[in-house]
């Protein structure tokens, strides 16, 4: 990255520059926006292209910003910086070189040499995040960037901070006041329904349905509608991996379902669970023979 490549940024997690993420009042026009920021970085960013346009309210921003700036890991995106430019909100992010999971997704069928290795990266991401009280509550192929043959996860934009409970006898933990926020196709059933006892392993659960997609090319459930496939997660058994892709290995192919299990209390407890299982996967992946 240099100091003069910075782009207008958008809400899905998709931004490659190091960029100036707004959030324009209503009665802001665009001209006005970037005058502003240009004279805030004072020379040290040059805004080259708006890429999108957000839609998040100030509050949902502001809470990105600060939990952002606590997430400091090899397979999360950092935030360089952020402020308030006469109402206009900002942050800005290192551009990341290669393309997203999405798109990685879209060329065809990963090798299960490549698979393993990717969700363990992402594995790492989500149990360091969990660790500092953060439930990223979307994790999908589109918010997963590919950047020097690593997995780096670039959106936690709708991420809530959790706070460590307080009081004689309690633990650390995270909970969390649960609405139906997230993207269908990787929603947990009890995030779907908005359960306000949703917490980390929802995260869990999402990251079984996109480690279904690698192997797979396509997330567990599909349907015509959000409500459809809001209903299968809720009632529905997903074909196995193994059936699907033979060259799965088995470990992988059951931890996967195991993630995707209906009842929290089934899964995968904690992401260093996940990530401990994908490490003792990794060797075996790599020797494959039909990988």
């Amino acid at each position: 990255m240099t100091d003069r490549s910075t782009a207008v940024g958008n809400d899905d997690g998709s931004l490659r520059d190091a960029r100036a993420e707004l959030e324009r009042p209503p009665s802001s026009n665009v001209d006005d926006a970037e005058t502003t920021l240009l004279e805030l970085f004072g020379g040290r960013y040059a805004l080259t292209r708006e890429i999108g346009r957000g839609g998040m309210a100030r509050e949902r921003f502001l809470r990105e910003i600060e939990i952002a700036a606590r997430l400091r890991h090899p397979h999360i995106v950092p935030r360089y910086d952020s402020g308030d430019a006469a109402g206009v909100l900002f942050f800005i992010m290192p551009f990341a070189e290669g393309p997203s999971l999405r798109a990685r997704i879209a060329e065809g069928l990963l090798a299960i040499a490549e698979v393993v290795p990717l969700l363990r990266d992402i594995t790492r991401a989500l149990h360091f995040a969990h660790e500092h009280g953060v439930v990223h509550r979307d994790i999908k192929p589109d918010n997963v960037m590919l950047s020097g043959g690593a997995a780096v996860d670039a959106d936690f934009g709708i991420a809530k901070a959790v706070r460590v409970a307080q009081g004689s006898g309690a633990t650390a933990g995270l909970t969390q006041t649960g609405t139906g926020i997230g993207t269908p196709a990787y929603m947990a059933p009890e995030q779907a329904i908005g359960d306000p006892s949703t917490d980390h392993r929802a995260d869990i659960y999402s990251f079984g349905c996109l480690a279904y997609e690698l192997p797979t090319g396509k997330p567990p459930f599909q349907g015509q509608s959000a409500h459809q496939i809001i209903a299968a997660h809720m009632s529905a058994v997903p074909v196995s991996v193994a059936s699907i892709r033979s060259d799965s290995p088995p470990a992988i192919a059951a931890l996967v379902m195991r993630c995707l299990e209906k009842d929290p209390t089934d899964r995968p407890q904690s992401s260093a669970d996940v990530v401990t299982m994908l490490e003792g996967a990794v060797g075996l992946a790599m020797y494959e023979p039909n990988a």
